[in-house]
């Protein structure tokens, strides 16, 4: 028997409402409900009823993680009841409570409710600023990308596209593919932790992956030209992803109304800027020139940023954080390298545009994903959705590129040390110079 919650969400700040079906145990009828759900650190009272009881049972509410306290536990119901219990949560959380009793063979039946626990009033101020930075930056950022645009480079691409469309193949079939798949089989029937895979399986761009392509001597150009495509293509590709998934897949597990029409807008908000920066470049090329200089000291301010202000906002990762937040979205990462390796392969591309092809497959915009959670979806549910995002920062993203860009270099130390060998040590110094130009760029 699964409890099942159909959750309203709207746009962070207006609020949310559940309810909860009733769950059959022992013989009786079982809700439990609240007018007002948790707020972390806060007590809140939960209605828990017992209807059609035919016999003398006893039941016993359990929850499933110690930092959720209740003020009553044991119910001994000898007909239909209301019980009113009290409880205090040290996390905003999606708590479940184990319900449990022992039927006439003696046999114990149980099931769970889940219990919602949102921030604080300064947690969510916190995080709304946050969001607030985040889509500022964001917008910013993309207006950015557009003045580094080059035309020329980009029509290039254009009129012989077969990289960028075996990336956009990648990006938009094979990642939120697999992003459903891991799910699956990795986050069962934790709904909004698979949603939020799927989410950051479907956001594709961002500058961090022409910043690896450059470093690993990747095809610059395929890359930048990539990101614009898939910058563009996101606010239909996304939407139809998220629609699809969240519409017929995940809802065939549990009921869940996500908010379409904010998703659209907010990812048309973010493409607008691409075309501002592409006009600006071809009005005024002196003025786009002075903002492209401004991106590196603004991606170093906004890195610190992002780093301190995110890391207390979602400070809750390090104490809620399961194996499979970290696992599935490993797996989509190194999954996003393989297939780009792949595909390129299979077309015969040049070990640069294999390099371009991966990263720009593996490394999602994590800060659409980000942003989107945290101003489409109340919490604590878009901090539910948000753990498995935070995992793939954690493990697929930067951190994994700096260890094997580490390791990379040791071995070629190494490799010309050993080897001592004129041409590899020319090799060595030439990608060297190949990053240190792509670096200052």
């Amino acid at each position: 028997m699964g409890h099942q919650l159909t959750a309203l969400v709207i746009l962070l700040g207006l609020g949310y409402t559940t309810h909860s079906d009733a769950l059959y145990l022992c013989g009786t009828n079982v809700t439990l409900s609240s007018d007002n759900w948790g707020v972390e650190s806060e007590i809140f009272n939960v209605s828990v009823n017992f209807e059609n009881v035919t016999q003398k049972t006893v039941f016993n509410l359990v929850p499933a993680w110690d930092k959720l306290a209740v003020s009553e536990d044991t119910f001994e119901v000898m007909e239909d009841s209301d019980f009113e219990v009290n409880m205090t949560a040290q996390h905003f959380y999606l708590y479940k409570v184990k319900m449990s009793c022992l039927n006439e063979e003696s046999e114990e039946e149980s099931a769970y409710f889940e219990v919602p626990v949102s921030r604080t009033k300064i947690d969510n101020t916190v995080a709304l600023i946050f969001q607030r930075i985040m889509t500022v930056s964001l917008a910013f950022a993309m207006l950015l990308m557009g003045c580094e645009l080059k035309f020329e480079v980009v029509r290039s691409y254009l009129v012989r596209p077969l990289a960028p469309a075996a990336g956009m193949f990648c990006q938009y079939v094979c990642m939120p593919v697999m992003a459903y798949v891991l799910g699956y089989f990795f986050m069962g029937d934790d709904i909004f932790a698979r949603y939020g895979l799927i989410l950051i399986g479907c956001s594709p761009g961002g500058s961090f992956s022409n910043f690896w392509a450059a470093i690993w001597g990747g095809d610059l150009d395929l890359s930048v030209t990539m990101t614009f495509c898939s910058t563009v293509a996101s606010f239909g590709f996304t939407t139809f992803w998220v629609w699809l998934f969240g519409k017929y897949v995940l809802s065939s597990d549990r009921p869940i109304e996500l908010p379409y029409l904010e998703l659209f807008i907010g990812l048309v908000s973010l493409v607008v800027p691409v075309f501002i920066g592409l006009l600006i470049t071809y009005k005024r090329p002196e003025f786009s020139a002075k903002l492209v200089k401004l991106s590196r000291p603004f991606f170093m301010v906004l890195m610190f940023i992002v780093t301190t202000l995110g890391t207390y906002t979602n400070r809750f990762f390090f104490s809620v954080v399961s194996w499979y937040h970290l696992v599935a979205p490993a797996c989509l990462g190194i999954g996003g390298y393989a297939v780009g390796i792949l595909f390129a392969s299979i077309l015969c591309l040049k070990k640069e545009q294999v390099i371009a092809l991966s990263l720009e497959t593996a490394i999602q915009n994590a800060g659409i994903a980000i942003m989107i959670l945290q101003s489409n979806l109340a919490s604590p549910y878009g901090d539910m959705a948000l753990l498995p995002v935070l995992g793939y920062l954690f493990t697929a993203s930067g951190p994994l590129n700096i260890i094997m860009y580490a390791l990379y270099r040791l071995f070629t130390f190494v490799r010309d040390k050993l080897g001592g060998d004129e041409d590899e040590t020319l090799g060595l110094k030439q990608v060297m110079a190949h990053d240190n130009k792509a670096y200052s760029k």
